[in-house]
């Protein structure tokens, strides 16, 4: 029913894409819009500090080459990459003891009379410059930190905006949101779950969604779910052409959610009463 012929599909600045033919450049560009700035220039300082000990000291390459190799696999013919840095979560480790190193190559930048009077306040201030930043981004996003992005592109906003995918994995139907719906709706009443229908039926076998909630398809039903993963809804469109029209009559129309999931003003999921 919410299955989509073909191979995986995926939205890149506002083109969709399948994801064995991405833009080279794709592993490269999504792992550098999904770090916070402070963190990434630390990574950074880290890979410039790592390079010139090369000869003398070459097993500090390790962690350089660690996080470039997954990052140069989806260059390969054929090679799939999808759903933002999900397939490149193996880069993190490394990316994280380079941002160490930088960390360290940042304080060493400062002499040796200044470190001998503050070092410990001058450490911790480097690491505040750092991590203080990243803490806020990230809790300004709470509990969507898989939606974020960082300035690079303009936040979630922007980058929906321009056209990137801002939400994936089906994480935004929380036990909350489930515990929302099963407060919302009548007993018997029908859902159309759209993209999210195999997994509200996995819920409901757990006993997580009410069991008189009926799941259905088309629009003959009570309430209509739209999970805001473009990608995948275009191809669902385009089975389900009647629903289309009606998501369009919506908008133009102003028609507004019953429950809604957003972050920074961006739309993640939409439950709408259709009658």
């Amino acid at each position: 029913m919410t299955a989509l012929p073909g191979p995986p599909l995926g939205l890149f600045f506002n083109k969709i894409y399948s994801t064995s033919h991405l833009p080279w450049y794709y592993s490269f560009f999504m792992l550098g819009v999904s770090i916070p700035l402070s963190i990434l220039f630390s990574v950074v300082a880290g890979v410039i500090a790592t390079l010139p000990k090369f000869r003398s000291s070459p097993e500090r390459i390790l962690p350089v080459f660690c996080a470039s190799f997954p990052l140069i696999l989806p260059l390969l013919p054929g090679a799939v990459i999808h759903d933002g840095v999900r397939l490149l979560l193996p880069v993190f480790p490394f990316l994280a003891i380079l941002a160490g190193v930088g960390f360290n190559a940042l304080v060493g930048v400062f002499p040796a009379r200044i470190k001998a009077k503050g070092g410990k306040i001058l450490t911790s201030m480097t690491m505040g410059i750092i991590l203080v930043p990243a803490f806020f981004s990230l809790l300004n996003i709470h509990p969507f930190e898989l939606s974020y992005y960082n300035a690079l592109v303009g936040g979630v906003k922007g980058a929906d905006q321009k056209g990137l995918e801002v939400t994936y994995l089906q994480e935004v139907i929380s036990p909350d949101f489930l515990n929302q719906v099963n407060r919302l709706m009548p007993r018997g009443t029908t859902l159309n779950g759209t993209l999210s229908q195999f997994l509200l039926v996995e819920y409901q076998t757990r006993g997580m969604l009410r069991k008189d909630i009926r799941l259905v398809t088309g629009i003959g039903c009570d309430f209509y779910l739209v999970l805001m993963r473009k990608s995948s809804l275009r191809g669902y469109f385009d089975q389900w052409p009647e629903e289309k029209a009606l998501i369009d009559r919506w908008v133009r129309e102003g028609k507004e959610p019953v429950l809604a999931r957003t972050v920074q003003g961006v739309p993640l999921l939409l439950l709408y009463k259709v009658k």
